[in-house]
């Protein structure tokens, strides 16, 4: 039980709250396994071990888009806690990945009675409005060249490093766009010494160039 409860203090929004006050179910996938937040039946909140899950949403015409990565510590079946509604997203195992679920009745309970963890949750919900703006943003630029530009002047640390969250397949996932168009315009943006491509990593060299391009 001591595991599981450094496991909780990975999510934040749970933190101390004592983990053998839940039913715990804990799951081992695949790599290309889909997950539900329904396991054995019950409407439950994921929380990864380990290993990587990759959200996505599907368009009406079976197009995908890759949202997020979801690494240790990392929640899903959150924001429908207090709806009942099913997930809007898909999730799918990147590489092998544990889970660990909790049941959504004893969450809502455990909210109920602890005012601390309800604000948590209340910040956490938040945080996930505000990424999902950026993603849409993000998504809505014009050209594949805008959406890679923008990904990088959001991610990019002070130093100009932006750490990827999967490989650069996956990035042209997120990006809704192909690999091949991916490494194109990576390529563009580093012949104009905007960029450097260090091994795996993406370094920006001009934050202003890349405005300017934008």
């Amino acid at each position: 039980m001591d595991h599981w409860q450094s496991i909780f203090e990975k999510t934040r929004w749970l933190g101390t709250v004592p983990a053998d006050r839940f039913h715990l179910i804990s799951r081992t996938y695949r790599a290309g396994e889909m997950l539900t937040d329904h396991p054995d039946g019950h409407r439950s909140v994921g929380i990864i071990v380990e290993g990587t899950v990759e959200v996505w949403t599907f368009s009406g015409d079976g197009n995908g888009v890759l949202l997020n990565v979801l690494h240790a510590g990392d929640c899903f079946g959150v924001c429908n806690l207090l709806t009942g509604e099913m997930l809007q997203t898909s999730l799918c195992c990147g590489n092998a990945a544990t889970v660990l679920f909790l049941r959504k009745e004893e969450v809502e309970k455990a909210l109920r009675e602890d005012g601390a963890l309800a604000f948590r949750y209340a910040a956490f919900c938040n945080e996930k409005i505000q990424f999902l703006l950026r993603r849409i943003a993000l998504l809505t630029g014009q050209t594949t060249r805008a959406r890679l530009i923008a990904y990088l002047l959001l991610h990019m640390s002070d130093e100009g490093k932006v750490i990827l969250q999967g490989t650069r397949t996956a990035l042209a996932a997120s990006l809704s766009m192909s690999r091949a168009a991916l490494y194109r315009e990576l390529g563009v943006l580093e012949k104009a010494g905007l960029i450097e491509l260090p091994g795996d990593a993406i370094v920006v060299r001009s934050r202003e160039g890349l405005h300017q391009l934008l």
